[in-house]
């Protein structure tokens, strides 16, 4: 069903407080790995002028499973003697919006298992800096892309992971959503300052399409995963391309 919204102003919700929410905790059998990876945390955050909470220990809590006290990026050691990291990362799996997970590791032969929802990365004992940096850039940057919103009079607050592109329509823009539409009087030229354009971009006159959604590019069309294929402008190809890879490697996708 379409929904008409007139005379609307659109803001994406930044919060500057979102990262003093995030609860970054490590889980490690041995408790000089915990406080060696708790330092490291402490040294990013500090280098990125970020806040967030970090805490740790030789076992994960259950009270951590609670919606409230759920981390936001999990640290966790693949082989542990009680609950291993792979158990831990089955029962993270049931929650829509479990924390990301970043294995740490000496078993290189327990990799290939602990993949799933929501691992986004592996760091090998001891851990580098400069890996961990990278890894933890990608944590942070699936983190705010999951907050990230627009805000709709009436209380209504639409998240940006949820849309699948944006197409002109006259003086209306159409909203496209795996559960319907929305239309708005707003330009897509205004949409793109409001969108993130590390994960948006407009293809052509008529179209904003979100990289998540994307399943093919070929030639100057892309496929999106909603089947709706899209011409794309002739100067937008390298820009799409290009913008695709990136958005791939930030978020660990590999086509």
């Amino acid at each position: 069903q379409k929904t008409t919204t007139q005379n609307i102003a659109l803001v994406i919700r930044r919060n500057l407080c979102l990262y003093q929410d995030m609860k970054i905790y490590i889980c490690d059998d041995m408790i000089e790995i915990v406080e060696a990876v708790k330092a490291e945390c402490e040294h990013y955050l500090q280098a990125k002028n970020m806040e967030a909470e970090v805490a740790g220990d030789v076992f994960f809590p259950d009270e951590l499973e609670g919606e409230d006290k759920r981390p936001g990026v999990l640290l966790l050691d693949i082989g542990m003697p009680t609950s291993s990291g792979i158990e831990i990362k089955d029962r993270m799996e049931k929650y829509e919006d479990g924390p990301f997970i970043i294995f740490i590791t000496s078993h290189d032969e327990m990799v290939y298992e602990a993949f799933g929802k929501n691992v986004i990365g592996f760091l090998r004992k001891p851990v580098d800096r400069v890996l961990f940096e990278k890894v933890m850039d990608k944590a942070v940057d699936f983190y705010e892309s999951r907050f990230l919103s627009v805000q709709l009079p009436g209380g209504i607050e639409l998240m940006c992971r949820d849309i699948i592109g944006i197409k002109s329509e006259h003086v209306y823009s159409t909203i496209v959503l795996a559960d319907g539409e929305l239309s708005i009087r707003r330009s897509l030229k205004e949409w793109e300052t409001l969108l993130p354009e590390k994960d948006f971009l407009r293809i052509n006159e008529k179209w904003i399409i979100h990289y998540a959604y994307v399943d093919k590019i070929k030639d100057d069309k892309v496929t999106l995963k909603n089947g709706e294929r899209l011409a794309v402008s002739r100067r937008r190809k390298l820009q799409l391309r290009d913008g695709y890879i990136s958005y791939c490697l930030r978020k660990g996708r590999y086509r």
